[in-house]
Parts: C-alpha cells; structure tokens; sequence
C-alpha cells in the first residue's frame, strides 16, 4: 500500500529519507533523480510547474529529488530504487501541504535549492 501524505512527512522529518527505497511514485511521491534545470529553458519550468500544481490540486504530496526509479514488473508504476539527495538539499527540505505556501514562494524556495535567480 502507498504511504500516505502523514506518512511521507513523518520519514522526511524524521530523515528517514531510506525508507523511501522500494516505494512507488503516486499520488502523493514523485521522485526525481536530478534537480530540476531551470537554467536549460522553459521545459523545466513548465514540468515543475506541472508537478508542483498536482499536488496542488491534490491533498499535497512530496517531489523526492535524488530518487532514481525503475518500472516495476510487478505493478504499475515506477519503484524507487536508490535515493542520492545531496547534502545542500537535504538542508534546505521543507515539505508543506498544498496550500499552505503560494506557487510564488513555492518557486522561490525551489529556485533557492537548486540555485537559480
């Protein structure tokens, strides 16, 4: 069964970040193996916008970065299968409920993490 939104909060807080290995994306995980490259143009832009707006549109839910996924064989979806986050990212990890921050903050801290303007 997928981790529920408590629950994916309660390992985060917690930095129990390894848990997360052999769990599936849903609705409430996604899982990124690289930061998002706002630099490259707007393709990047426009998927993290598209990634943070349906959890928005949700009951909320965490982008994993440094996550590498694989197709499972035995359910659909893709499976976490390795968690790389770096340490500067792991510094500056908040999670929030959909909501509870604008889009607008919700870039700015994620410009903040990644490095951009």
């Amino acid at each position: 069964m997928p981790l529920g939104l408590a629950d994916l909060r309660s390992l985060l807080e917690a930095g129990e970040l390894q848990k997360l290995v052999g769990e599936f994306e849903g609705q409430h995980l996604d899982a990124k193996a690289r930061p998002y490259s706002f630099a490259s143009g707007n393709d990047a832009k426009r998927e993290f916008a598209k990634d943070v707006a349906a959890f928005a549109n949700a009951t909320g839910g965490c982008i994993i970065i440094g996550a590498e996924t694989t197709v499972s064989s035995l359910q659909a979806g893709e499976q976490v299968t390795v968690l790389k986050p770096s340490k500067s990212m792991m510094s500056k990890l908040s999670t929030t409920k959909a909501g509870e921050t604008s889009g607008r903050r919700c870039l700015r801290q994620a410009k903040d993490c990644f490095g951009g303007r």
